[in-house]
């Protein structure tokens, strides 16, 4: 049987609140497996995969929190460890998706998948705001500089 190990956060009342479960941080052979999944890293040689993970770095987020917002300058791309993100796009509206149409949810992704990639092409304005949908989301945070 398997243990589950919980984070807790102090209250300012002296009462603890628990974050929910604490998850494991991938090992290197499992990050290049989850980057040898997505299209953007699937042709890249192992050798180049061992460099990107070796400058990208792991940081995890809560639910709620801004991972990146929409106007902010870009130059980093993210893939998802652990856990979910939404997209939102202001002055959107989606059909059947609620929300103000100041910042409509347009998908979520999970792990595996990428965000932030256009950071690799232009060093322009991010054109869409990613927040963290789930407590505990773990991305891996690749700088531009790991390609050029």
């Amino acid at each position: 049987m398997s243990k589950t190990w919980h984070g807790y956060d102090w209250l300012p009342t002296g009462m603890f609140k628990k974050r929910g479960p604490i998850r494991r941080r991938k090992t290197m052979k499992e990050m290049a497996d989850l980057l040898k999944q997505s299209e953007l890293f699937a042709s890249l040689p192992e050798e180049k995969i061992q460099q990107v993970l070796s400058i990208g770095r792991a940081r995890t987020f809560n639910a709620g929190e801004t991972i990146i917002a929409e106007g902010e300058p870009s130059g980093e791309l993210y893939v998802v460890q652990e856990g979910m993100v939404e997209v939102l796009i202001s002055g959107v509206t989606v059909p059947d998706i609620p929300g103000p149409p100041e910042l409509t949810p347009v998908v979520q992704l999970g792990q595996g998948q990428v965000f932030g990639e256009m950071a690799l092409v232009d060093r322009g304005a991010r054109s869409a705001t990613v927040r963290c949908v789930e407590d505990g989301t773990t991305l891996f945070v690749i700088p531009r500089e790991a390609f050029w």
